[in-house]
């Protein structure tokens, strides 16, 4: 029997069933199965589903990681799927780490609404602050700023119309109202530059 019939029971029993799922075991079967299987993402799915909503263990983290190296704009899809109450700051970090935020796959309309996402599960007022020279150790939620950060950067610094209106629809939102001003600033550099033709600078610029 070919990898895919021997694998694809397996996946089905672990949707339905609430048993712990080995990661390693997990991950094995899923490269498995992408290499034998040109549907993998439509077999899989509910499996993510299941396991993905939502953990920050490395279950969740071997799921992610599986369905961004398929296609990083169907993981994106698959995070806004889930509400934002079911989410942490540790299990948005699990997902984002696996995601390559530049795929050009993803496009400003889901870095919008990713980013949107991102603030209401990570609002910047309840940004950890650290002081100056203070040694710490970054944790999930200083790891969840920073990509909220950076997802906002990578938006700004494609071109196109679809951007500066993406960037003008985050003005207009409850969840980015702290981040207004820089926001502001990015859409401004977008528009300026999209008019003149210039390279884009806008992604050197910081929160």
């Amino acid at each position: 029997p070919s990898v895919r019939a021997l694998v694809r029971p397996m996946l089905a029993r672990l949707v339905h069933e609430q048993a712990p799922v080995d990661a390693k075991a997990l991950e094995q079967a899923l490269g498995a199965l992408a290499v034998d299987d040109d549907d993998t993402r439509s077999v899989t799915l509910k499996l993510g589903r299941r396991l993905a909503r939502f953990g920050a263990d490395e279950v969740a983290a071997t799921w992610w990681r599986f369905v961004a190296g398929i296609d990083a704009a169907a993981a994106v899809d698959d995070v806004l799927a889930v509400p934002a109450a079911e989410l942490t700051p540790e299990s948005l970090v699990s997902a984002l780490r696996a995601i390559d935020q530049s795929d050009p796959r993803i496009t400003p309309t889901q870095l919008r609404d990713l980013i949107r996402l991102v603030f209401t599960v990570v609002s910047p007022s309840e940004d950890i602050e650290h002081a100056s020279g203070d040694f710490y150790s970054p944790g999930a939620r200083d790891e969840a700023q920073r990509h909220r950060s950076s997802l906002v950067s990578e938006l700004a610094s494609r071109r196109g119309p679809e951007v500066y209106q993406a960037l003008q629809a985050l003005l207009a939102t409850e969840e980015a109202a702290t981040s207004q001003g820089w926001i502001a600033n990015l859409a401004q550099q977008r528009a300026a530059e999209d008019a003149d033709g210039t390279p884009s600078s806008v992604a050197s610029a910081v929160a």
